[in-house]
């Protein structure tokens, strides 16, 4: 499967679980209450998958040149 595309997912997935929380959820909770682990685990996960994706994205793949195999076929 394409690791990109995992990524991706992973991305938008903290990311919305993120922007919920930010938008709905910690209006509903109350100062003294502590964060439960399903709003905790993508808040933490989602700069670190950011970093990687937009590391990868930019820095690794433009620099990925075809192989010298690949380009006899045409």
């Amino acid at each position: 499967m394409n690791f990109a595309l995992i990524l991706f997912v992973l991305l938008v997935i903290t990311g919305v679980f993120a922007l919920a929380d930010a938008v709905y959820f910690a209006k509903q909770r109350r100062k003294d209450d502590k964060e439960p682990w399903w709003i905790e685990y993508p808040k933490s996960f989602f700069p670190v998958i950011l970093i990687v994706f937009l590391l990868r994205s930019f820095l690794v793949e433009p620099f990925k040149i075809p192989r010298a195999r690949w380009c006899r076929r045409w």
